[in-house]
């Protein structure tokens, strides 16, 4: 992936599903601030998932699934209080929960 989009700080919807993108998730998308949807599902993206998307503090969508990500959901992504599904593999995670503002955490590592 492209490292530059982290430069694109008015850019609101980053929707790159399909595309058959190999590597990891660039930290640079923490830098994003203005968005609201990440969509990179469906590709063929490796590694973990950066602790710098918790900056994101509008995003509202984030789906990973269909990757080969390893490792949990980084806790930082807990702090987004707009972040309404964080989805990676089979399992959806909800934020605002019955008004608890929490993450689910996996007590195991997500794998697809």
């Amino acid at each position: 992936m492209v490292l530059e989009l982290g430069k694109l700080e008015h850019l609101q919807y980053l929707e790159l599903y399909k595309n058959n993108i190999q590597g990891t998730i660039p930290s640079e998308l923490g830098s994003l601030k203005s968005l609201i949807s990440l969509d990179l599902y469906n590709n063929n993206i490796s590694g973990t998932i950066p602790p710098s998307l918790g900056k994101l503090k509008g995003l509202v969508f984030l789906r990973l699934n269909d990757n080969r990500l390893t490792g949990l959901i980084p806790r930082e992504l807990a702090a987004i209080s707009s972040l309404k599904v964080v989805s990676n593999s089979s399992i959806s995670y909800f934020i605002n929960v019955k008004g608890s503002n929490t993450l689910l955490q996996p007590k195991y590592t997500m794998e697809t």
